[in-house]
């Protein structure tokens, strides 16, 4: 009949007929610095109506993001600003890899890589696992902080993601990494998340413990902001998020003699059992 539904589809990565797609060099390849492979990858971030893109660059041994854009489209220029910014400020890598999308292999996106002299290694067709540590990012993303807000505008979603991603890089302890931080593994510097231990030698003297508050333009959104607590597990960081709000909510209850769990009865009701 014709009839098709309306949502968003995954249609980030489609080829462009006629662009070059380059080999994946990441196979059988150990990467045991920083800057030896970045990877880039795009995504989509739900707001309260509609939806934008983000493109990361990440640093495929730290895990750190080096770069990120918002958009509103599908055009390369977001995604070759984010990676000239990634290498205006930080060391070249060997190898930059991607999947085989149109921004990625659009002649604008290639001639950035090749001016630098970087080798160009693309992901095969439909194998995630190639760039599986991005994936994980996504994923991170999207469950700590993306799903527990409902964004506005464009403006509100790029201010809150990027408060979230300097949290990601400086401060959120990864299991991959030894209990450290993105950026102390990228920079090599023996960061307080090395030990999350109430007490810890590594705690005293490091940044003061304070949460990540998710911001909020009303009481509905701060009954539900994300607060991220290092002690915590790493990958229960939403679960916790759920736990605290409903714990904020308990506590802000005025005290009286009931209990906050009793059940209202009818008028004359029995209260034995």
């Amino acid at each position: 009949m014709g009839i098709e539904a309306l949502y968003r589809k995954p249609n980030a990565s489609k080829p462009a007929k006629g662009h070059k797609v380059y080999l994946y060099l990441r196979r059988g390849l150990t990467v045991t610095r920083p800057n030896q492979v970045w990877a880039m990858d795009i995504t989509y971030i739900p707001m309260r109506r509609g939806f934008v893109y983000l493109a990361a660059v990440v640093d495929w041994f730290s895990r750190k993001v080096l770069a990120w854009r918002l958009s509103i489209t599908l055009h390369a220029d977001f995604c070759i600003e984010a990676l000239e910014e990634a290498l205006s400020r930080l060391t070249k890598p060997d190898i930059f890899n991607t999947y085989q999308g149109s921004q990625f292999t659009s002649a604008d996106f290639i001639t950035v890589l090749k001016a630098h002299e970087i080798q160009i290694s693309m992901d095969g067709k439909g194998a995630w696992r190639d760039n599986v540590f991005v994936e994980r990012l996504w994923r991170t993303i999207k469950y700590e902080e993306v799903y527990l807000r409902a964004y506005d505008n464009v403006s509100e979603a790029r201010a809150s993601i990027g408060r979230y991603l300097s949290f990601y890089n400086g401060r959120r302890p990864h299991s991959s990494l030894g209990g450290k931080a993105p950026s102390a593994i990228y920079f090599n510097q023996p960061r307080w998340a090395t030990d999350h231990r109430p007490g810890s030698r590594a705690m005293a003297g490091s940044a003061p413990r304070t949460s990540f508050a998710g911001h909020a333009s009303n009481g509905a959104k701060a009954d539900l902001a994300l607060r991220f607590i290092p002690d915590h597990p790493v990958g229960a960081g939403h679960l916790c998020a759920l736990i605290l709000a409903r714990r904020r909510r308990w506590c802000s209850m005025p005290m009286s003699g009931a209990s906050p769990f009793s059940v209202e009865r009818a008028p004359g009701a029995s209260t034995t059992t």
